[in-house]
């Protein structure tokens, strides 16, 4: 059974649904000692998603510092209510992860800053699981502005996956990359958190 703790777990269990059926990943909100776990899952779905839209040398010898030192800030005590990280753990491991910013923008409303998960757990439910168990966050609090996210172009698998769970390419932008890259994204949208609580198939 998924499980999310929150402040607001009565009107969690309204949405409980949303969390899922699946037995395979346990969902939890991070924590501050989470942190290089979660710089770790995020370095080794970079290295596979954005081989060759970011360079080897960056992803293979920067990223996995860099991303630590970013986590380490992201997570700290001081870590704004606004934003959530939920992690997927399978059999204890960590698996996958989601940062959520609420109503972070006045027309587009809340931000996924991240989704990943590792390459092998792809394909298996854990992308969903925790973007409904996002969804299931910010109704909890009362965001119920549209959700957005952006995704690199050349990323075809994750725009495929965005597409099933309902989103529409609202418009494109050039997204500036941690090397200092520009490349072609999409801004992805749903009306609402609840689009994604029943998400297209």
């Amino acid at each position: 059974m998924v499980t999310l703790e929150t402040p607001y777990a009565h009107r969690v269990r309204r949405f409980r649904f949303a969390m899922g059926t699946s037995t395979d990943f346990y969902i939890r909100l991070a924590t501050p000692a989470d942190a290089l776990t979660v710089a770790d899952l995020h370095t080794r779905s970079w290295q596979t998603a954005y081989r060759g839209i970011m360079s080897d040398a960056y992803l293979d010898q920067i990223a996995p510092t860099e991303r630590r030192e970013v986590w380490s800030r992201k997570l700290s005590a001081d870590t704004p209510a606004e934003r959530a990280v939920l992690l997927a753990e399978y059999e204890g491991c960590a698996q996958g992860f989601i940062c959520v910013v609420a109503d972070q923008d006045r027309r587009w409303g809340s931000f996924i800053d991240n989704l990943h998960m590792v390459p092998d757990r792809h394909g298996r439910g854990g992308g969903r699981q925790l973007l409904e168990a996002a969804a299931a966050w910010l109704i909890a609090r009362g965001a119920l502005r549209p959700v957005y996210l952006w995704v690199l172009e050349p990323n075809a698998g994750a725009r495929a996956f965005y597409r099933r769970m309902g989103a529409v390419e609202a418009e494109t932008g050039l997204r500036d990359t941690p090397e200092g890259l520009k490349v072609p994204g999409f801004r992805c949208v749903w009306d609402s958190p609840q689009a994604l609580v029943a998400p297209v198939s």
